[in-house]
């Protein structure tokens, strides 16, 4: 499962989890076939996921009151 968060990292500090903006995405997993030559397109194996909807509730709403 994805709980929509990414890393996200400057190249100095640590590295820290981020939630990404509402909206759909792929996930693309792209794999090199064992010995396989990284600049031949047939020896890579790749699986792309179905849309997935990021839609989170709005914090502000009747159910999730604002917090002071």
């Amino acid at each position: 499962t994805w709980d929509g968060t990414r890393l996200h990292s400057n190249g100095v500090a640590k590295i820290k989890t981020k939630a990404v903006a509402d909206g759909d995405y792929l996930i693309e997993i792209r794999l090199l076939k064992a010995l396989g030559d990284w600049d031949n397109p047939d020896h890579w194996e790749t699986w792309t996921s179905p849309i997935i909807t990021i839609d989170r509730p709005d914090v502000n709403d009747d159910k999730n009151p604002k917090r002071n």
